[in-house]
């Protein structure tokens, strides 16, 4: 049934009825207030749309209820990463313990890594993370942009050129020809 609502939800708001939306995914998590299946939906149409701060209280939510829900975890961990909040690194810790080989957790907590200045770690981390989700192009740029700054331009100019194969309608396009340009 909660997949059901999710979907419900989802067609609501792709048809531009967003009170619709929002008085059904009230109702339905008033009434069920340990499922997280639509407030997974919710916290990552969030995400799309890059309202970090909403994303953030709704994937905690989803913690708190399944505090080993890695995806929830992970997408935390980024929406933080993006607010700036330190914290971000310790939920990319707890997902990857939970989920070591989920491309997705392996692109966050080896991207945060880097960030924090363990590039080295970051690089393994990434590399794994391509290697079991090629398409990714997230994945693969920031591959690209570890490697970049390794000093391996033969291998990021690889990366980059994946990237602009499989992005065609991705805005990371523009940036992997730019990075492109400089190398």
């Amino acid at each position: 049934v909660a997949e059901l609502i999710a979907r419900q939800y989802q067609m609501l708001v792709a048809a531009g009825k967003q009170a619709d939306a929002s008085a059904l995914a009230d109702k339905w998590i008033q009434s069920n207030p340990k499922d997280t299946t639509l407030r997974f939906q919710i916290a990552n149409d969030l995400l799309a749309k890059k309202d970090y701060r909403e994303a953030a209280l709704r994937y905690k939510e989803i913690v708190a209820i399944q505090p080993l829900n890695f995806g929830a975890l992970n997408n935390l961990a980024w929406v933080l990463h993006e607010l700036k909040d330190v914290s971000a690194m310790s939920y990319a810790e707890k997902a990857y313990a939970i989920a070591p080989n989920n491309a997705e957790v392996l692109d966050t907590f080896g991207w945060l890594l880097h960030n924090r200045g363990d590039s080295a770690r970051a690089l393994t981390l990434l590399k794994q993370s391509v290697s079991i989700a090629p398409t990714n192009i997230d994945a693969r740029m920031h591959l690209a942009k570890v490697l970049m700054g390794a000093g391996d331009k033969a291998a990021s100019r690889k990366e980059l050129e994946a990237v602009l194969q499989l992005g065609e309608n991705s805005p990371l396009k523009t940036e992997a020809q730019r990075l492109l340009l400089s190398l």
